[in-house]
This record gives structure tokens, sequence and C-alpha cells, in this order.
């Protein structure tokens, strides 16, 4: 992997595990900081940390949408019922 490809993986990463964070997952956001912070040190992930990265990522991600999904379609149901 190039440098840059591994410096914007590694912010992406960490993105998501802020985004773990804000949703309760301390887990998931330990497993994407080390990850992230393997690829900034210039290490290379081996398979089985890709593969558990990009599942703990994925569903990180999906959990965060529709959390968001609900909260405004409750905000919505409730204005719509004043």
């Amino acid at each position: 992997m190039l440098q840059g490809d591994r410096t914007g993986a590694a912010t992406m990463l960490q993105t998501v595990a802020k985004t773990a964070l804000q949703i309760g997952d301390k887990v998931a956001a330990t497993v994407l900081q080390s990850s992230a912070t393997r690829l900034q040190a210039g290490e290379e992930l081996s398979e089985a940390d890709l593969k558990k990265t990009r599942i703990v990522s994925k569903t990180v991600l999906q959990e965060y949408l529709i959390d968001n999904i609900c909260k405004c379609l409750a905000s919505s149901m409730m204005r719509s019922s004043k």
C-alpha cells in the first residue's frame, strides 16, 4: 500500500472510530483505532486484520445510519402530531 493510501485509510478509520465512540461501541472504536495506528506506523495489516476492520467499520456505519434515520423519523412524527 502506498504511503498516501495508508494515510487516507488511517484518517477514515479514525473518523469511524470516533463515530463508534459516539454510539457507545468502545470495542469497535478500539479495533478501528488500532488499525489506524498501525497503518500510520507504516505497518501492513494482515488479511485477518483487514477482514475484522472491514466488518467492524461496516457495522458501525450501519448502526450510525440506522440510529440517525430513526431519530429523524421520530422527530418528524412528533412534529406532524402537533
